[in-house]
């Protein structure tokens, strides 16, 4: 099932190359690249989750193992999912607070909710969005991260 929620094929004929998914993960396992190419192109795979893959494979592995008595009882496998999950929550978290600060960067200094599009000249601040660009051009020309003189306002692309 975990392998079948990475793939988004069936366990059984997943594709015309491969029997079953054990297989089709077997030759591939120890290179996160390489399950790339297998995880299901519907989802918005993040840039650390191939570091979850070999978790979860492991997990499907033993749970597809052809000896009914050596498989894990699904009681005992709940402490290494919830731990796949914790992983995964810090690193959502970790990744949400990136976007965050990224967002800062790239957010205008004057009215700081639209994004920066425009660099003073001559000082070269990138620091404001074309309306409060506009508007400083219109009033102060003062670059208002240096406060320096403006002779224009440059549209500026990230």
């Amino acid at each position: 099932v975990v392998i079948e929620v990475l793939t988004g094929y069936s366990v059984l004929n997943p594709t015309a190359r491969f029997d079953d998914l054990h297989t089709m993960f077997e030759e591939d396992i120890d290179d996160a690249g390489k399950l790339r190419r297998h995880l299901d192109k519907r989802v918005c795979w993040d840039a650390h989750q191939p570091e979850r893959i070999p978790a979860l494979y492991s997990i499907a592995e033993r749970c597809l193992e052809p000896r009914p008595k050596r498989r894990p009882q699904l009681v005992d496998l709940i402490p290494e999912l919830e731990q796949v999950r914790r992983d995964a929550e810090v690193l959502a978290a970790e990744a949400s607070a990136q976007s965050a600060a990224l967002e800062e960067i790239y957010e205008c200094v004057v009215c700081l909710t639209e994004r920066k599009s425009h660099a003073m000249v001559p000082c070269g601040h990138a620091c404001a969005c074309e309306a409060c660009a506009s508007s400083i051009m219109a009033s102060t020309r003062e670059c208002p991260v240096c406060r320096a003189s403006v002779s224009q306002a440059l549209k500026i692309f990230f």
